[in-house]
């Protein structure tokens, strides 16, 4: 069980060769997770400490952070069971070594039981540290906010083994359609986009413009109370673990229970069905390719768009990138400018007339590196390939033009 978990592990988290690139992706990926804990406590504290006077205010907004956050561990646990179960690679190696098939469930679920219960505290514990210390709770409060990623695991992991089979068809299907994938990726960047500028705005808001009495009224406080029946099932153990209620935890378990036994039948039912399927078409004759004859331009551009587009991670953190970073680099700056030209702030850049300017070209470098690290990558994902692209009697300015043009035009 001890080397499932580990070769679990080695699957979630593959490390690179190189230690300089593993140590900076690592210092990187700290960096802004910590940043982003720290931004959402911040925005939770304050505006705890605005509304802890109004009734069931606290409880309303602990309840839509915790929803909130919920959701994310939901979208990040489907992609993370979808790798724990239906990679090809991993069930070829399973699949030759004397191990039983309820071993192999047992250690993928009880993997991502640990990646995500620890993932949830990082990201719910400090909402409950920040409640506690606002509404001034004994100290077993935070003694049982540590059980609270156990609980919301149960109805959780329902739902991503409800939801891994089909994302995985779904995917499966873009990979096939890299202009749809393209098309998609760009839609859910700017989502992303989208929904970042309007936390920044909030943000900005609270901190440079001190206008969190004008987000918090009166009329907005009573909606978000309304709206928190409607947060099923984690208004249930909002309840349980803030108002110290009973009734609700059995409301909540039999929710929860009723989907992880669906989520579980259905996810071990397609485990079991892609590895069967997998095996079978392993052994099956391969059917012969047919070779059509393209021309040069034609066969360097496909090429490259295959480089592109076959990683979907790697789609999302490049290729993607290549689109939306101006406009996240100008939803940055300006944040970053309207803050530090406003308020309290004022009084320090105004002694030092530089600041701003060089607080936007470090943005900007920074940004810079984040799509040089990508394009490396790019360049270098030929591997051995490269003897061959040497070979080809095709001039290297045509290769080397079609190479730069491409993820140029996507810039």
């Amino acid at each position: 069980m001890l080397n499932l978990l580990i070769k679990d592990f080695k699957l979630i988290f593959p490390t690179q060769k190189d230690l300089k690139k593993r140590v900076l992706s690592s210092i990187f990926y700290v960096l802004a997770f910590v940043c982003f804990v720290a931004l959402e406590t911040f925005l939770f504290y304050r505006i705890l400490s605005e509304i802890k006077n109004y009734q069931n205010a606290p409880i309303a907004f602990m309840t839509l952070f915790l929803f909130v956050v919920s959701i994310g561990m939901i979208i990040l646990g489907v992609f993370r069971a979808k790798k724990l179960l239906f990679n090809v690679d991993d069930l070829r190696q399973l699949t030759n070594r004397p191990i039983k098939n309820n071993q192999i469930i047992l250690s993928k679920l009880l993997f991502l039981f640990l990646i995500q219960y620890v993932t949830s505290l990082c990201f719910t514990f400090p909402l409950f540290v920040s409640y506690g210390i606002v509404m001034n709770k004994m100290i077993y409060f935070y003694y049982l906010a540590l059980f609270y990623p156990l609980l919301t695991f149960i109805y959780e992991a329902g739902i991503i083994l409800l939801l891994v089979y089909p994302v995985k068809i779904f995917m499966d299907y873009l990979k096939k359609h890299l202009i749809i994938q393209f098309v998609f990726t760009i839609l859910i960047l700017f989502g992303f986009c989208f929904l970042y500028s309007r936390v920044l705005n909030v943000f900005i808001q609270i901190v440079a413009q001190n206008q969190l009495d004008s987000l918090l009224n009166v009329s907005s406080i009573n909606h978000l109370i309304h709206l928190k029946k409607y947060f099923i099932p984690i208004h249930f153990l909002a309840d349980v673990f803030v108002l110290s209620t009973s009734i609700e935890l059995l409301y909540y378990l039999c929710i929860a229970v009723g989907i992880l036994i669906l989520g579980l039948t259905v996810g071990i039912a397609s485990f079991n069905y892609f590895r069967n399927f997998h095996i079978q078409s392993h052994t099956l004759p391969k059917k012969e390719y047919q070779f059509k004859e393209k021309s040069v331009v034609h066969g360097l551009i496909k090429k490259e768009f295959i480089l592109l587009f076959k990683d979907s991670n790697y789609l999302l953190s490049f290729t993607g990138l290549l689109i939306v970073q101006p406009f996240l680099v100008y939803l940055v700056i300006a944040a970053m400018n309207t803050i530090f030209q406003s308020g309290v702030f004022l009084y320090y850049t105004s002694m030092l007339p530089y600041f701003i300017p060089f607080l936007d070209i470090l943005i900007l470098t920074i940004f810079t590196l984040i799509i040089h690290q990508g394009a490396n990558n790019y360049l270098s994902m030929e591997h051995q390939q490269i003897r061959i692209v040497k070979m080809i009697p095709v001039p290297f300015q045509l290769q080397i033009t079609v190479k730069v043009a491409i993820p140029f035009f996507l810039s």
